[in-house]
């Protein structure tokens, strides 16, 4: 903008930054202004562009053009982690479906087992409810049918109708699983500022901002809502939520639990350069921020810079040149980490592996878990049972003799 603006009207310029750490500038404690704000009060400087917001105590040192920019103040944190592989074979079915299949079977077998017994068959096709349980267990996993159906027509229309239902729950069981072990999902991500203060308040969760911003006076001043909590708990641990520029915030949330509450336009262009698929954006904002030129106050420049910040937005200028920085730095990270920034519905065809079927193997180690436990109990129970047993035999044979 700057370049533009100095080619538009002729003119050369020096390039200027802060030395007195107050970044975008403020009031000081004794009442007097820093950073660009100070230098442009103090006369050395005479125009200060960068991500620059008029604020209402700005406003009282320095005038400010037309705005260029409107943007939004949200926060930022890492991307929600992919949800664990093992816990894939039971999550094509909700708890209260699992539930549902579980009740189906038990009843079922009840039903044919009292049917067995009441419909007049011979004894020897007579079922056991252990029998018809293990029976359906089969049919769920498309392996019944080894025992032999008793040929009364009641009960062969229970078995066929739930042979059915099986064919159905396997299909819908079959084709979710082989979705949720390719792509598992992702865990419920903190996008929203109720969230957000929800987290805070339990301790999951830091927030800050960058010093010096107005957004880190705002934070401080607010009296009640959401900026309130979020500011109360910045002031009670200010060295875990302030932070000293944007890319230290942006990579504070990358390595801990922290959200970055900025302005949108200098988040997004500094994740574009580190992966926009490693970081997650609020869903909703805090306030707007209106960017613009601070010049001194009664400037001459104000009518010449206003009529060029008109011109740059009817043209689309300023949303050329954000396009601009966001495309070059989201080059410059597809360089450096290809992985980082491909897009979140992008999948690469590889083979399974073992920890894409990691939740089978654990269902077969908890079988071999379980039969060990149940042989082991019947061996307890036949050691009982036969000391009964040779305990009654010599009862009998000491009062036979």
């Amino acid at each position: 903008m700057l370049g533009t603006l100095s080619e538009h009207y002729g003119f050369n310029y020096t390039l200027l930054t802060p030395t007195d750490g107050g970044a975008w500038g403020g009031r000081t404690p004794d009442g007097k202004w820093n950073g660009m704000v100070g230098m442009i009060f103090r006369g050395e400087a005479d125009m200060a562009l960068s991500d620059f917001s008029i604020t209402p105590s700005r406003d009282l040192a320095v005038d400010f053009t037309y705005p260029y920019y409107v943007d939004y103040v949200n926060f930022i944190v890492k991307a929600p982690s992919e949800k664990p592989r093992y816990i894939a074979i039971i999550r094509p079915f909700t708890l209260e479906v699992w539930i549902a299949i579980l009740v189906s079977v038990i009843v079922t077998a009840v039903i044919l087992s009292l049917l067995t017994k009441m419909s007049f068959v011979p004894q020897s096709e007579n079922w056991t409810v252990s029998q018809t349980i293990w029976y359906f267990f089969g049919a769920l996993t498309q392996q019944g049918g080894a025992e032999h159906i008793p040929q009364k027509g009641t009960v062969r229309m229970v078995v066929s109708a739930f042979w059915a239902f099986a064919i159905i729950i396997m299909a819908g069981f079959s084709g979710t699983l082989t979705s949720f072990i390719n792509v598992p999902g992702f865990n419920k991500a903190v996008d929203n500022i109720p969230d957000l203060v929800q987290k805070i308040q339990v301790g999951e969760y830091k927030a800050g901002t960058v010093e010096g911003s107005s957004i880190l006076k705002i934070l401080s001043d607010a009296t009640q809502g959401y900026l309130f909590n979020i500011g109360q708990a910045m002031k009670a641990d200010p060295k875990n939520s302030v932070v000293r520029s944007i890319q230290q915030g942006v990579n504070e949330t990358i390595y801990r639990n922290y959200a970055l509450v900025f302005t949108k336009a200098p988040m997004e262009a500094e994740v574009a350069a580190l992966g926009i698929s490693r970081f997650r954006f609020s869903t909703d904002q805090f306030f707007s921020a209106y960017y613009a030129i601070a010049i001194p106050t009664g400037s001459p420049m104000k009518e010449l810079l206003d009529v060029f910040v008109f011109k740059c937005m009817e043209a689309g200028l300023v949303e050329f040149w954000k396009k601009q920085i966001l495309d070059k730095n989201t080059i410059k990270s597809f360089f450096s980490n290809k992985e980082a920034t491909l897009p979140a519905d992008t999948k690469v065809p590889a083979s399974v592996s073992v920890t894409d079927m990691q939740g089978a193997f654990i269902i077969l180690g908890a079988g071999y878990i379980l039969g060990i436990f149940c042989f082991f109990l019947e061996v307890i129970i036949d050691s009982i049972l036969n000391k009964k047993h040779v305990a009654k035999t010599k009862e009998t044979n000491n009062f036979q003799w």
